[in-house]
């Protein structure tokens, strides 16, 4: 059995497909705090999320 959460294809390929538009969310939240509300804490936290997702799905590999 595998170590990691996710067996199933489809969380696999939401995953993803979700993972970038996550990433990008999160530079978006990270520069437009300059001209509104938002900034570095809640960029941070949004990428934290993407990289949780991902290792919680694929796992995280040790060497």
């Amino acid at each position: 059995m595998k170590d990691n959460i996710s067996s199933s294809p489809i969380l696999n390929i939401v995953s993803r497909i979700l993972f970038a538009p996550i990433i990008i969310f999160g530079l978006y939240v990270q520069f437009h705090g300059d001209y509104g509300p938002g900034g570095g804490f809640q960029a941070g936290v949004i990428i934290a999320a993407a990289f949780i997702l991902y290792s919680m799905i694929f796992g995280i590999k040790k060497r």
